[in-house]
Formats: C-alpha cells, structure tokens, sequence
C-alpha cells in the first residue's frame, strides 16, 4: 500500500519536500565533511524559480474564502439582512448560491462588491460578495451559467481561480445534471492553476472509501448517495480534493443544510481543491442570523492578502454633516489660524504658507475625527436587530415547543416587515432632507443609490474583453484618441488670434474678502476633494474664518509670482473643442475643431 502512495504522489509535491526539508543531517561550517559550495545554492534557487515555490511570508490568517446557499437575494431587504449577518464573522469572500437574481453584472456597495449572474426569475443564480479590500486583486467575472460561476483574482503569490456552482437538486433530470458537469468543466478550463472548486452540490459522500484517499481525507458525515457517487466520480477524473474531509470537526460542526423539520442534516455544500496543502482549514459556522437553511463554509488559503501602505493611505474626509461637527471644526479654527499672522510677516514663500494654511485646515478636521466616526449610518433599527436576535435563538433551539413553532413562524414575517419599514423610513428621511434643505431630488437619488455598476465587457479591434486589464486598455486607447491634440493648423490659427491679448497690461488690484466669499458660495457640494482630501463642505461651513487667509494667500501669489509645487509638478493640456457634428459629402459625420475663446 505504501508503494503505491509514493508512486502516485505528484512530481511537484516531492520536489516541493526535497527543498524544504535538509538535505542532509551533518553540521554546516568548518566541520562539515562536505561543505555546500556557492554553485548547489545557485542550483537550489534555480530549481525553486522553476517550481513557482513561494517563500513570501504569508499572513498567519490568510485568505477566508466562504460558500453559502442564501435561498434568495432578489431584494434589497434580503442584501441588507445578509450585511447586517455577516459583519460578525470573519470573511474575505464568499460564494453565493440560490441568488434568484436576474442580471450578468458587477456591483460595486460602500463596503463589498457583489458579482452575479441569474437568467430565471426566482430561481438559481450563483455570485460572490467580495470585500472592498481585494477590488484592486480582481481579473475578471465569468458567468458561465446560472448554476457555475468563475472569478479570476490575482495577488502577491500568484493568480487564484474561485469557481462558484450550485447543482442541480436530486429531483432534476439526468440532462440537468450532465449540462452542469459540462459548464463546470467549462470553467475549470478557463480558470487557473490555482483554483477552489465551492458551493452547493446537493449531493452527500458519506465516508471515504480505501481507494479514495488521494482526494478524501479521513473525516466524513453520513451516508453517500447516487449524486454523491458522481460528485467523487468526477473530482477523481480532475484530481480535485474534498477539503471538508481533511480536517477534524465533531459532527455537530460537519452538517451544513437541515430539512424543515430540523429532523434530518447533511453535508452537501463543499469546497474542493486541485492543490489540498494551500487550504490550512475547512469549518462550517454555526448560528448566522439570516433565514436559510444552509450554513457557511468557510475554508482559509495561503494566499497574503493586501496591505494598506501607510504613505499614500489617507482617511475618509469629514463632511460635516451635523451641527455637533461643524461647530467643533469652528471652534478649532479660530484657536489655530491666528498663528499664522506672524507666520506671513516673516516674508515666506507662498508653497510654505499654502501648506500652514492646508496643516491648519486638515488639524481642525482631524481633531473631530472622534466625534465623525461615531456618527453611522444604521438602517436597520433596534425593534428589526431584537427581531433577528429572536429567531436566530429560536432556530438553533434544539427541542422546540409548538408555541416556540408557532413564534418562529410569526418572527419570520415580523422581521420582514420591520426591515422593510426600516428601509422605507430610512429613504424618506432622505428625501425630506434633501427636499427641505437643498431642493435637489438629484441629490437624494444621488444619496440613495446604494451601489453603482462597473462595465462588464468592452469591444476592441481585438474583439470582446472582460479581462479588468483589457477593459483598462481599451478605455485609455479610446480616450486617448477622442482627446487627442488638434490639427497644426487650428493652432496656429488660435494662437494668431490671442496675439497681443497680453499687450499693454495693467497691474491687478489686490484680491478681497469679498471677493473670496463670493467664489466660496459658488463651491458645489457632495465633490471630490483634491490631494488635501479638503472637501468644499470644509471650505464653505469656515468661509467666514478663512476669507481673510485666503485672500493673504492669493495676493501673496500675485505679488510673488510663484506656482505651487502641485501645479508644477502637474501635466496641464488642454482639451480641444469641437463643434457640433456636420455631414460631410460623403455623408460621414464630422466635427470641425474649435479654437478656445471664439464662443
């Protein structure tokens, strides 16, 4: 039996062994009989680069990749029951079967991106809900069905492929069953090396049997059945791994889906791998506050995730939204402006009191940073969280009474409706105070949107690209060419025009207050700031504080003559204007180049 472990064992798992372990058991130094010489370390390195062996040093946690039957996410309420769930575990991503959403696209919320693909109503769907951390680790998102889906990440050790399936259930026809193989098939084809197989197979393996330990481990739940059977079948012919079996859990901790009646449990939601030693663990998580009859499996990989560089991470700017925060960054102000009277009699530079005056802003914000972070938008009241809290501690009772039957029963629908409400509530405030205050419907629709799309393919000369690279590409080409500079021409032309614009000058009068307070009102809100991170809203709640410094500001540039050291570093190009659209004789549309200034 042990020959055949040995000859059966992968080439790249042996040479992975050999390198990792001494070569030999002698000490290394002046008394070794055979020393290493500079040459076998070269081969040593040499054999490690050709194998793809990372030696990086992979965070202790690593990557929490999860698989979890929702039954449905079709609405709003059901997406903000599963967020409200899921904040009190630990996750990185997660695989989403039963979506019952409708759609092929990538969402991108405040804190996840959520990708699906659905093409029945109310029925199947497979997705992933991705953490905001790992957007910038994203390749691409296939869907190759409505039951498969495949997403192609890439990070510091290399790419990962997470395919996302839910299988067709015992009742389906054996055409069903074999489409889904096909479309699985499919996808591992298309996905990476390194890849995980997850979701839910409704299918039961039972315990493995003496000639399945090569994708088995010792550890099974109950009995197999005849869709088990051609699960074990298939991850044979692809060397695929059943994770869930190579780890030791009691069996209170191995089910992950139980019948209505809370009479019968199985095992049918797995994660499966062509690389078993990547996966470090497999559990399944007990007592999630959301309505399914599923639980979450979650495995954790060696896989580094990213890390924040504390250099160009920068923290969210304050907008000021209650009067609490507003009178606090006033306050802060007027004790750290005056400071800079004496500053400006010295006869600085101007970059030197530009970055006095944005220290002196960003510190008046900072010091309310406190008061802002405890300021959160919450949907979900406290009467909808003590309805949750309720029926997640009457689904996990054991021995229920036919009044606690009776009260889940009733809980269920109660705390629908609450979420509901809540969420009604939640957006009529919103639009009341937009209305009230700014009389902007746009801004509401604006404040409400809860997610935006990002572009799922773009065609090129090259044809479709839904690589996140390729898309990247072809929008830069694209603008590239719409904004490229005018004819020689047209310029010259513009430029005969501005000659002498500048002739005979006459000295500026000195900039107001007034002046100052007039563009300051003019500031739209809800933009982006610049490379302060100082919003308008910042600007606009000190106009009255900061005229003065402002205006000492822009007459200093005056005076000086000097840019800053942001503008010089900037490239400044000019967009070219075009004119409306006119037929040509060969009756192609064209747009006949503008000059600047001849509106």
């Amino acid at each position: 039996m042990g020959t055949k472990i040995i000859v059966q064992v992968s080439y790249e798992y042996l040479y992975k062994i050999n390198l990792l372990t001494p070569s030999r058991l002698v000490t290394v130094g002046p008394d070794d009989h055979y020393p290493s010489s500079n040459k076998s370390k070269e081969n040593n390195l040499n054999k490690r680069n050709k194998y793809n062996l990372s030696y990086t040093n992979i965070n202790k946690e690593g990557l929490r990749i999860c698989t979890y039957n929702v039954r449905s996410l079709s609405n709003k309420v059901r997406i903000l029951e599963l967020n409200y769930a899921i904040e009190k575990i630990k996750w990185d991503i997660i695989g989403l079967a039963e979506v019952k959403k409708v759609g092929y696209t990538i969402e991108e919320h405040k804190n996840h991106l959520l990708c699906y693909i659905g093409e029945t109503k109310g029925l199947n769907g497979v997705g992933f809900l991705i953490k905001k951390s790992l957007k910038g680790n994203i390749v691409g998102f296939l869907g190759i069905s409505e039951r498969v889906a495949l997403l192609k990440l890439n990070f510091k050790e290399g790419p990962l492929s997470l395919i996302q399936v839910y299988s067709p259930t015992e009742s389906a026809c054996e055409e069903e069953i074999t489409k889904f193989y096909n479309d699985l098939t499919e996808a591992q084809e298309l996905a990476d090396k390194n890849r995980l197989i997850i979701g839910d197979f409704n299918a039961k393996i039972g315990q493995p049997k003496p000639h399945e330990i090569f994708i088995m481990g010792k550890y099974g739940y109950g009995t197999r059945n005849a869709r088990g059977e051609r699960l074990i079948q298939y991850a044979q012919e692809n060397n695929l791994a059943v994770m869930n079996t190579y780890f030791k859990k009691k069996s209170s901790r191995r089910w992950t889906w139980i019948s209505p009646d809370h009479k019968t449990k199985n095992e049918i939601d797995f994660i499966m791998s062509p690389n078993p030693n990547t996966v470090t663990n497999v559990e399944v998580l007990n007592k999630i506050s959301f309505p399914s009859d599923h639980r979450i499996v979650r495995s954790t990989i060696k896989i580094q995730k990213p890390k924040l560089n504390r250099r160009s991470f920068k923290s969210v700017p304050n907008k000021l939204k209650s009067t609490k925060e507003k009178s606090s960054y006033l306050e802060n102000l007027k004790k750290i402006l005056p400071r800079l009277q004496e500053f400006v009699k010295e006869n600085k530079t101007v970059q030197s009191f530009s970055d006095k005056l944005e220290d002196a802003i960003t510190k008046s914000l900072k010091s309310d940073e406190k008061v802002s972070n405890m300021h959160r938008e919450k949907i979900i009241s406290e009467d909808s969280q003590n309805l949750i809290c309720r029926r997640t501690e009457l689904m996990f009772t054991k021995k229920k009474s036919k009044e606690m039957r009776e009260e889940l029963k009733m809980l269920f629908k109660q705390s629908n409706r609450s979420i509901k409400r809540d969420y009604a509530n939640h957006r009529t405030e919103i639009i009341e105070k937009n209305m009230s205050t700014f009389r902007s419907s746009k801004r509401a629709l604006k404040e409400l949107s809860t997610h935006k799309n990002w572009i799922q393919s773009l065609n090129s000369d090259m044809g479709e690209n839904k690589n996140r690279e390729d898309i990247i590409k072809c929008a830069t080409a694209f603008y590239t060419s719409l904004y490229k500079g005018p004819p020689q021409d047209a310029e010259n032309d513009n430029n005969d025009n501005t000659t002498g614009e500048n002739a005979g000058e006459t000295p500026l009068d000195p900039i107001t207050e007034g002046e100052i307070m007039t563009q300051i009102k003019r500031l739209k809100s809800e933009k982006s700031p610049g490379d302060d991170n100082i919003t308008n809203e910042a600007i606009k709640v000190g106009a009255t504080i900061l005229a003065p410094y402002l205006a000492v500001f822009f007459n200093l540039v005056l005076e000086k003559e000097q840019a800053l050291r942001n503008f010089e570093l900037k490239d400044i190009a000019k967009i070219p204007q075009y004119g409306p659209a006119v037929l040509d004789s060969g009756g192609q549309a064209t747009r006949k180049y503008k000059p600047h200034g001849t509106e």
